[in-house]
C-alpha cells in the first residue's frame, strides 16, 4: 500500500506542476485560473486518498483491514480512471474546434493594400481567439495520458490473490514463500 501511495502523491504533483506550467503558458488574455485550478483540485483530492492509504496501513482492531485505508486505496484507484475520463473528454471535445480554427486562419488571403472589412476582422479575431487555446489542449492530453499512466501503474502494483489451488501443507501459497522455496 506504501507504493501505492508514493505513486499517488507523485501523479498529484505532476498534475500541479503541469497545471502550474499551463497557466504560466496561457496567453493574457485567457482565462488562465481554471488551467491552474483544476489540476491543483485533483491533486489535492488525491493527495487526500494517499494520505489516507498511508494512515490506514495498519489493521483495525480484530485483524480486519482498516477503514480509512480501505477508503484511501479504493479511492487511489478510483480517482486518475475518473480522471481519465473527464479530462480526457473535455480534450475530445476542445481539440477539433481549435485544430479548425487554426486551419481557418492558415487559409486566409487577403491583399495587404486594401483594407479589411469590419466584419471579417470580427470573425476572424474569434478564430484567433480559438486557435489561441491551443496550450490549453496540450495540458489536457498531457493530464489525460497521465491519469491513465497513473490507473495502469496502480492496477498492476495491487497485491495478486493467492491461487486457490496452490496449498502446500494446509495453507495457501502467498509471493513470500518463493523464498523458501529456494532454501
Amino acid at each position: 500500500m506504501i507504493k501505492a501511495a508514493i505513486l499517488l502523491i507523485l501523479y498529484a504533483l505532476v498534475m500541479i506542476t503541469i497545471g502550474v506550467i499551463t497557466f504560466v503558458a496561457a496567453p493574457p488574455e485567457a482565462n488562465a485560473a481554471t488551467a491552474l485550478i483544476i489540476p491543483c483540485a485533483c491533486g489535492v483530492v488525491t493527495i487526500v486518498a494517499a494520505v489516507l492509504t498511508i494512515i490506514g496501513r495498519d489493521p483495525g482492531p480484530e485483524g480486519r483491514p482498516n477503514t480509512m485505508g480501505m477508503i484511501g486505496v479504493h479511492a487511489g484507484l478510483v480517482l486518475p480512471l475518473l480522471f481519465t475520463l473527464a479530462i480526457g473528454y473535455r480534450a475530445v471535445t476542445g481539440t477539433g474546434p481549435v485544430l479548425d480554427a487554426q486551419a481557418a486562419l492558415e487559409k486566409i488571403e487577403r491583399p495587404a493594400d486594401q483594407p479589411v472589412p469590419e466584419e471579417i476582422a470580427v470573425a476572424e479575431a474569434e478564430l484567433r481567439k480559438v486557435a489561441g487555446k491551443d496550450y490549453q489542449i496540450v495540458a489536457l492530453w498531457s493530464l489525460t495520458g497521465l491519469s491513465l499512466f497513473a490507473f495502469a501503474s496502480l492496477v498492476m502494483l495491487r497485491p495478486k490473490p493467492a491461487a486457490a489451488d496452490a496449498i502446500e501443507d494446509g495453507r495457501p501459497r502467498g509471493r513470500d514463500d518463493d523464498l523458501d522455496d529456494e532454501r
